[in-house]
This record gives structure tokens, C-alpha cells and sequence, in this order.
């Protein structure tokens, strides 16, 4: 034989032979404790996936149940001894599970064991600093550490500085690649029930998930990789879980789970589809659920797994909120929003949101400013006023977001450019282009030479409705707007950008509700340049020249009316609601605010109201963005 082409096929030959390393797993489960409240699922969890890891995988398992720090103690240390001297096979794997509550002090975390003592951790209690150093140096190659208890997370070595709780390898989906790694790298891999220092509750989706991969997962490679079972099965895990390497891990490492070859008889093939054609047929979450559990490697475990992922989305999102609940705070209370943004807790969440007054946590968005919720007197406290600005009236406005200035040339030619300037009504939202100072050009729009940053006008009503629901989809945001013909309803939950309420605009032109009669000054003088009979200004300048106000706002008198989203009516001040105001329900005209360049000073205070239809627009009239907080 040609001892080159041998020594090619050689390592390839090797990975063609049968696995022959033996794999062992030992498990750690506690509910019973002398110091601390009992638990209920633990042992039943870990004795499921020692039974699946025996049965289907060979693997030699061991439970201890409800150990003390001297069991754990003492029984790492017989593994450790058993696979030096050995007598356990060190070219294997050791899976180590630990099931109960966990602790953390600092930034160190702490399994605990039946006799361990939360407020003593300097004694009987699993350090993980000290433990994850002693597991490493059991003389087993590959070495895969799982733990599900509350701040798990902390048997990361890296986990205060690491942002990306994702577990990997590369070239999994490669067979003989993975199995030439898994020949050649030693392994120290972990699993952690929480990625994010959440807690971890009783009943463990982490455990019902890695029982899931273990069970059903196949694949002609033979194997079911740690990184596939992560990916594909814990993740859906809640809380969302964490994953990585420590101590003498080498890159390229693998952990994987060799499937036995375990025959069916043709009764249990018959048995495997008649169940599967009775929970068709009852088309349950309890039929397919009994159908799995009763058949883990049947042959439709693939689509009943598919009709189950509603239910168990449902049932993590259920543990996400109890656990939120638990925790009622901030953090929790955000994360679950977040990760479940309709679900059904939305006005309980809202509630405690505002409770615990979260809106001063989040960093608000970009060129947004948080304008917090409030009472004031609204209407024209100040004299020489119109009749609609009257009669003064008390508002109560939830915290929302406001733009730090008007929507530019720039921004809304790039809004342009995505969907075109389409007509509404027989209108287009940009009514002359010509006159926003936007150049058009086939499908491509682009602000006029030095006018990027002066505010786009004669843009109509539904033009900015347009723009607000375009830019919440870029964002990913749920659209606020839903638009049929000319007919604009508003889904006031949503958390995209919309147009303020009137009574929003001018509770935000005035700080706050202060007695502002215009935006940001006292003095007629400071906003004269750009009013008509000031006389300096021929068009509106660019934005945020005008002096802001104490909430950072600027251009809110003067400069280009800003559209709102209200209808408008003379009289509404009469019979306005207090709370959260948002208008007429009928009515033509849209409301516009704060005046222009072109207008009297009086037209510029924060009270002054001014009307346009909807369809049409102006070289005045400009608008600004909004968001719901929450």
C-alpha cells in the first residue's frame, strides 16, 4: 500500500470505528435543607435525565440526593481518584449536575447543600471559584457542568464582564470534523439555568428542556452535540440560559451524547402510530405531551414537538412573569417586556412599571428626551390668547418620549427613499419637494445643499403619520398607526413613534407644565428672529438654534408649526378629559402647534392652537416624534 495515501486515510479510518469510551454522569439534587425553603422538583428532574442518559446514550449514571457539603465533598473526590488511578475511563465523559438553590454574595456564587447555610458561606456550602478549579482537574478529557439553581450564572469565571451568554462550536453540522475534535480537545463545558443573574424557578425549565433534546433529538450523525442541545433545546428555556468554557478547555472542544442502537419490534412500531394518530385526533397540548413522553424516539416526535411549541412558549412565558412577579422590580419587569411584548400581563406590567417608576432606568432613545408624567393647568394662563385656547383646564399625562427637535430634510428624504412619496387621498405626504428642499430624482430623494438639518416642510398629516410607522419598523417596534384609505386609527399600547397629543406638545413646551408662555425664554426677544415681524429670518432655520427649554426641547416656539395627532375642535377645552386627552373623535382638521417663522409672537406661545386639513400642508408646517415609554 502507498504509505503516503495510508497515512491521509488513517484519520478518517479512526473516526469510521465505533465509540468505545465510556461516559458517566453524576447528579446532585437537593429539596430537603435545614437552613433554607424546601423544594419540590430537583430530584424527580435529574432522575428523568440520568434514566434518559442510561437507556439511550450508556451512559453510567449516579444520583445523589439531598447530599451535604461532605457527600458532594467526598463523592467529587472518589471520581476524581476513580478516573486517576484509571479504573474510570479518562478518555470518557463526565457529565456533573447540580439541582437546588444557589446563592450569590458579591461576585461570587454558591450551590448549597442540604446542611449549607446562606448566611454563613464561608463554610458547608459549594464555592464555585474553588469547585470549578477541582472539577477541572479530574483526569476525564471531556467534562460538561450543569447547573440549575438561582444565580448560576456566577460558575462563569467571566460572567461580570461577558455580554454574549451564547454557547458554540463551530462545525457542528461537519460529522467527521466534530468527531476528530471531540478525539483531539479536551473538554470543560458548563450550562447555566440563568445567563442574565435571573432566578431560577422550582419547577426547572432547563431540566424539562435537556430531558426534550435528550429524547427527541436525531440525526444521522449519530450524536447529539452540547452546543445543538443548547441551541436547539435550552435556549427556549426560561430564564434564558447560559453557556460556556472554563479552566484547560481547549477552542474547537466537544461534548456529545452517542446514541445506542436500541431496535424496535414491529408491535411497538403499530403502538408508536396509533398513538400519534389518536393525538391527531385530539389535536391537545396533553395528547401530543402524553404522545412523547410515552414515545421519546417514536417516529413523529418531530411534528408533535411543532404542536407543542405554542404551549410550552406559553408556559415560559407564565414562569417569566412569576419569576418577574417575584423579583417586582425594574430589571425583571423590562427584561420580561422585552422578551414578551403582547403578552397578556401588559396592563398589570404597565401598572407595576409605573409603580416602581422604571422610565428613569431606560436609557431613552436616540435624540429623545424622557418627558415624565404629570398634572398642570392647560390652556392660556398668560392673557391675549383665542377663544379655543380657553378655558384653562387640569390635564394628567403619562410619561412618553419627545424628540429634541423637529424632523429634518435629511431624515425624511432617507424615509423617501425607502417607500416613495405616495399619494393619500389624491395627495402626496410631501405635497412639493421643491419647497421642502429635497431633491428628487427617480426613486432617490436627498436633502438640498445645506439643508439637511433644517426641518422638512410641506409634509401633510398622514406624511408624518407615514413617516412614524416606517421608522418604528426600522426599529422593530410594533407600528402605533393602522391606516385604511384616509381613515388613521391609533393603538395607544404600541411602543413605535407616533405624533404628540396636543396636550402632550404643550405640556412638554412648557418643562413640564411650568407657567411658559413661550418655549425656553421669557423674553419675546430671544425668539423675535424667528418670527415674521422679528424680521431677520426668511425661512426656518436649522434645527436646535432656537434655545431649548429645561427639558432640552428646542425649536417648540418658532421655526416651522409642528402637526399633532388630534383632531381638532374650538370648544374641546370645555369638555376635554383629563386623563391622557387625545382629542375629538370627530372632526376634519388635524391641530398644529407652536407657530413659525412667519407667524406673530403670539402665534408662537405654547398655548397657541392653530388647524389645517390633513390632505393639505404648508412651507410652515413641519413635525416632531413621540414614543410611549413603555
Amino acid at each position: 500500500m502507498n504509505l503516503r495515501f495510508y497515512f491521509l486515510l488513517a484519520p478518517w479510518l479512526l473516526l469510521a470505528l465505533p465509540v468505545t469510551a465510556t461516559d458517566y454522569a453524576l447528579f446532585f439534587a437537593v429539596e430537603e435543607y435545614e437552613h433554607m425553603a424546601p423544594l419540590s422538583n430537583p430530584i424527580d428532574n435529574v432522575t428523568k435525565i440520568a434514566d434518559e442518559l442510561r437507556d439511550s446514550y450508556g451512559f453510567r449514571t449516579e444520583v445523589v440526593s439531598n447530599p451535604t457539603f461532605a457527600d458532594i465533598a467526598s463523592k467529587i473526590h472518589e471520581y476524581e481518584q476513580l478516573f486517576a488511578s484509571g479504573e474510570y475511563d479518562q478518555q470518557g465523559q463526565l457529565l456533573i449536575f447540580f439541582s437546588g438553590h444557589g446563592v450569590q454574595e458579591g461576585n461570587n456564587g454558591y450551590f448549597i447543600p442540604k446542611d449549607g447555610d446562606p448566611s454563613k458561606l464561608y463554610e458547608r456550602v459549594i464555592e464555585y471559584d474553588y469547585w470549578r478549579n477541582k472539577i477541572d482537574q479530574i483526569a476525564c478529557q471531556h467534562i460538561l457542568v450543569t447547573i440549575d439553581a438561582c444565580h448560576s450564572i456566577t460558575f462563569d469565571p467571566n460572567w461580570r464582564n461577558k455580554t454574549d451568554r451564547n454557547f458554540g462550536r463551530r462545525g457542528d453540522q461537519a460529522k467527521d470534523l466534530v468527531r476528530l475534535h471531540h478525539k483531539s480537545f479536551r473538554a470543560r463545558l458548563f450550562f447555566t439555568s440563568d445567563g442574565e443573574n435571573n432566578e431560577t424557578p422550582d419547577r426547572s425549565t432547563l431540566a424539562r428542556q435537556f430531558l426534550n433534546g435528550l429524547r427527541t433529538h436525531r440525526s444521522a450523525n449519530g450524536y447529539l452535540s452540547a452546543s445543538v442541545l443548547f441551541a436547539d433545546y435550552l435556549k427556549a428555556s426560561a430564564p434564558v440560559p447560559g453557556g460556556g468554557d472554563f479552566g484547560s478547555d481547549d477552542p474547537g472542544s466537544r461534548f456529545l451524547f452517542f446514541y445506542q442502537n436500541l431496535e424496535r419490534d414491529p408491535e411497538e412500531i403499530k403502538t408508536d402510530l396509533s398513538d400519534w394518530q389518536r393525538a391527531q385526533s385530539e389535536d391537545s397540548c396533553p395528547a401530543y405531551k402524553a404522545y412523547l413522553e410515552k414515545h421519546p424516539n417514536g417516529d413523529f416526535v418531530e411534528p408533535a414537538r411543532q404542536k407543542l411549541e405554542p404551549c410550552e412558549a406559553e408556559e415560559r412565558m407564565f414562569t417569566a412573569w412569576q419569576t418577574a412577579k417575584r423579583r417586582d422590580d425594574c430589571e425583571a419587569y423590562l427584561q420580561f417586556l422585552a422578551d414578551y411584548p403582547e403578552s397578556p400581563y401588559a396592563s398589570l406590567l404597565l401598572d407595576r412599571l409605573r409603580a416602581l417608576n422604571c422610565s428613569s432606568v431606560i436609557p431613552p432613545p436616540e435624540n429623545m428626551v424622557l418627558i415624565p408624567g404629570g398634572t398642570f393647568q392647560m390652556g392660556d394662563q398668560f392673557g391675549g390668547g383665542s377663544g379655543d385656547e380657553k378655558p384653562v383646564h387640569p390635564v394628567s399625562l403619562t410619561e412618553f418620549y419627545l424628540g429634541l427637535t423637529e424632523v429634518t430634510n435629511r431624515e425624511y428624504a432617507e424615509f423617501l427613499s425607502a417607500v416613495g412619496n405616495q399619494e393619500q387621498g389624491g395627495k402626496k405626504w410631501c405635497l412639493t419637494t421643491e419647497n421642502a428642499n429635497i431633491n428628487e430624482s427617480g426613486n432617490s430623494f436627498t436633502p438640498k445643499e445645506g439643508m439637511g438639518d433644517h426641518p422638512v416642510a410641506t409634509v401633510n398629516w398622514y406624511g408624518a403619520i407615514a413617516y412614524c410607522n416606517w421608522l418604528s419598523e426600522q426599529h422593530g417596534l410594533k407600528p402605533v398607526y393602522r391606516v385604511s384609505g384616509t381613515t388613521v386609527t391609533a393603538d395607544w399600547t404600541a411602543n413605535g413613534y407616533r405624533l404628540p397629543t396636543e396636550a402632550e406638545w404643550e405640556y412638554a413646551a412648557r418643562s413640564g407644565g411650568q407657567r411658559e408662555k413661550w418655549a425656553g425664554t421669557f423674553s419675546q426677544e430671544d425668539i423675535a428672529d424667528f418670527a415674521k415681524y422679528g424680521g431677520k429670518e426668511a425661512g426656518p432655520g436649522p434645527v436646535g438654534m432656537l434655545r431649548a427649554n429645561n427639558l432640552g426641547l428646542a425649536d417648540m416656539s418658532g421655526n416651522v408649526w409642528e402637526w399633532c395627532w388630534d383632531r381638532y375642535a374650538g370648544d374641546y377645552y370645555k369638555q376635554s378629559p383629563q386623563d391622557n386627552p387625545r382629542g375629538p373623535s370627530t372632526g376634519t382638521n388635524r391641530a398644529l402647534r407652536g407657530g413659525s417663522y412667519w407667524d406673530y409672537l403670539q402665534d408662537c406661545s405654547t398655548t397657541s392652537r392653530y388647524d389645517f386639513n390633513p390632505l393639505s400642508g404648508s412651507i410652515l408646517f413641519g413635525f416632531r416624534i413621540a414614543r410611549n415609554v413603555y
